[in-house]
Formats: C-alpha cells, structure tokens, sequence
C-alpha cells in the first residue's frame, strides 16, 4: 500500500513531538492490545513504553493498565524490568501529567510478581508525586494494605522476632495505614507474643510478669485462645507446685490462684495437672 491510500490518522511525520512516536491517536483498545501482544513477543522496549504512555495520556482505567500488565508478566517476564525503569523516569511525564500514573505500572509490576519490598517503596513514591487521579489512588490504598500483609506474612513464615513485627504493625497504625485485615492478622500476632514473653517470664519464676502477659493476651479477640489457656493453666500448676510459693504464700495469694483457677474451669478449659493442683491448693486453704 503507498502512501497516498493510507489512513491519515495513521500517518505519523518523523518530525512530530509526540509522546509516542509511530501510534495513532485515533488507536482503538483492541488495537493496541495487539500491538502490545506484538511488542512483547519480539522483545521491542520501546514500542512497549510508547503503548503506555499512550494508556496514560489517553486515560486507560487502572482495569485496563492491569489487563496489560497480567499479559506481559504471563508471557515475558524478563521485560518488566525495563518497564520499570521507564515507570520511574521523570523525563516528560510530569509535562504530560503523567508521572503518578506511570509509578502506578511500577506498583503493581513489583505486586504482581510477590516483591512485597519494592512494591511498597513504589507505593511512596507514587504518594509522593500526588498527581494520579482518584481512581489510581483508591487502587493504590489497597494494594498499600495488601503488600504491607504479603511483607508481614512472609516475615512470619521466615520466623522474624514477633517483637520485629508488631513494630511494624504500630508503626502502620500510627501513619494511618491500616485495615479489617491487617488488625485481624494483628490479633494472633499479638497473642503469640505476649505467650513468648510469658513463657521467658515463667522460666524465671515470675508469675505476676507471665499472669500479666498471659491476661493480656486473652483480652485479645482471637478465635481459638486454647494455645493462651494451656500456658495459664501451665503457670497454675508451676505457682501451686513451686516449694517456696507454697512456703510463704499468704491466704490472699492462695485465694486469687484460687480465682485464677475458676476462671479457666468457667471457660471449659481443663486438664488433669489443674486437677491435682487444685487438691494442693485447697489443701494449702486449709479446704481439705
């Protein structure tokens, strides 16, 4: 086909400062969606970068932006680094308006691919640059709130200090960033590390410091406490059965181990060393 019977939208002069050389304005989605299925088959960068920033400039949805992103991450993974880089290249982007939503890509490239680190690092920068429209900013508060979960969860499982981690929790709570989700992750957190400090307490005979840590815990909503009830059941039984406990106690002391017995008979937890303790210790009354 020569020239002359070409489209004129399709027409593209060497001299034009266009965003993205070589792309019509008038290019339909499915268009598009071709010619980036085309780029990443034959490794073209540059024809990558100027199909996104023709979705920027042409206001594509967030949806959209995505549809692409899944596409490239699907077949050619090893391009997403350029992509990337291109994101993160203030070069004209802020002239087109542009820069937050290019830091946008960066997020959820890092999301999409589990790299919980650099996707919240880019997340601050794209807060940072505050020129997104309201529909990248809604998307980005959660993705904010699913990558600090996808962080804390793999710390978990890679066993950082539980200390470390409720740090970070508080830290969150105290910039805002927070959700139904991460205070339920919060909650077994919290649990689980109020049960080590008892246990570290215990060890050391202190069973005011491990009864403190352990009510604390079950002040926590979590759903299955029975982990929180063995360890006070375990502090029961090591206060009733420790020699010089049972040399100096006082009434008082007896009757609020006393208490502290009851009260895990009231919530239907019980194990048979709770029940040889509670024969001592009615003997220590003088009940026996």
């Amino acid at each position: 086909m020569n020239k002359a019977a070409e489209p004129i939208e399709n027409l593209m002069p060497e001299e034009s400062n266009s965003p993205y050389p070589g792309l019509s304005e008038k290019m339909t989605r499915a268009e598009l969606s071709q010619k980036l299925k085309d780029a990443v088959a034959q490794n073209q960068i540059k024809l990558l970068e100027s199909l996104f920033c023709f979705m920027l400039v042409n206001e594509y949805s967030p949806e959209q932006i995505n549809q692409e992103l899944d596409y490239i991450r699907a077949n050619n993974s090893a391009i997403q680094d350029s992509l990337i880089r291109w994101s993160e290249e203030p070069k004209g982007k802020k002239k087109l308006k542009i820069a937050g939503k290019a830091a946008f890509i960066a997020v959820m490239i890092h999301y999409g691919n589990g790299s919980f680190v650099p996707a919240i690092k880019a997340i601050e920068r794209f807060y940072a640059l505050g020129d997104a429209p309201h529909e990248f900013t809604e998307a980005i508060d959660e993705i904010q709130i699913s990558s600090w979960l996808g962080l804390l969860n793999h710390e978990l499982e890679n066993q950082v200090p539980l200390k470390n981690i409720i740090r970070q929790l508080e830290a969150l709570r105290l910039k805002h960033i927070w959700s139904k989700d991460l205070a339920m992750f919060a909650i077994p957190v919290t649990t689980a590390y109020f049960r080590e400090q008892a246990k570290e307490k215990l060890l050391d005979g202190d069973f005011i410091g491990t009864y403190r840590d352990l009510e604390q815990a079950l002040r926590l909503p979590e759903e299955d406490k029975s982990e929180t009830y063995q360890a006070y059941a375990d502090c029961i039984v090591r206060q009733v059965n420790d020699p010089l406990f049972r040399s100096r106690a006082i009434k008082p002391e007896l009757e609020k181990l006393s208490a502290k017995m009851e009260y895990l008979h009231e919530v239907d937890f019980w194990t048979p060393e709770l029940d040889i303790g509670r024969f001592h210790l009615k003997n220590m009354l003088g009940d026996i």
